[in-house]
């Protein structure tokens, strides 16, 4: 069983769809539950997979549980979780505050540290399973005017390693995705303030 997070359109949703393909029951998880009921719908009839809408905002670490308790109650124990939260906004570090900068933590660093808490300890139990941390190709090289992008998704890798290195010999694959460039919603966003900031 896999646990997709930000689920409901994007890279989120293709990674449930490719799962659903490959014959996993999956949980999508996202924010807003209209677009989440209805990518579950649409993955569940293309793939014939069992899938379920779960609500979950990952950037409220208090909500994390609550979300893991009824993935499980529905679909059993999560082997594979895909963590993936949209970005932190663009902006310059002068125009940037400590707000910015907690609400980046919140939704890219803690987010990936709370949902792998939350399954890791029954993966390690059964001596299998598989965390998948969705990042940026910015951790390889920075993004103009992505400060806390490039800093926070880097925190991730960190983290992800330090994993595998503690959960590899418990059985538990630990692997980063960065995505290059992609046409979605926020690739688009990021574009449209790229483009005015530049003025044209």
């Amino acid at each position: 069983m896999a646990w997709v997070t930000g689920a409901s359109a994007g890279i989120g949703r293709a990674a449930a769809a490719a799962l659903a393909r490959e014959g996993a029951s999956v949980a999508l998880s996202a924010r807003r539950l209209g677009p989440l009921e209805e990518a579950a719908e649409a993955i569940a009839g293309a793939s014939g997979a069992r899938c379920v809408a779960v609500p979950l905002d990952v950037a409220d670490a208090g909500a994390i549980a609550p979300a893991h308790a009824a993935v499980e109650a529905q679909l059993g124990p999560v082997d594979v979780l895909v963590s993936n939260a949209g970005g932190p906004p663009p902006g310059l570090f002068l125009n940037l505050d400590e707000d910015a900068l907690r609400a980046a933590y919140e939704i890219t660093l803690r987010s990936a540290w709370g949902l792998a808490r939350a399954v890791a300890p029954g993966m390690a139990a059964r001596g299998r399973g598989s965390l998948v941390f969705v990042t940026s190709w910015s951790t390889k090289e920075v993004i103009e005017g992505l400060l806390l992008s490039n800093s926070l998704r880097a925190a991730v890798v960190g983290f992800a390693k330090t994993l595998s290195k503690e959960l590899g010999p418990r059985g538990i694959r630990v692997a980063c995705v960065a995505p290059g460039k992609i046409d979605t919603a926020r690739s688009r966003a990021l574009d449209e303030a790229a483009a005015a900031r530049a003025g044209r």
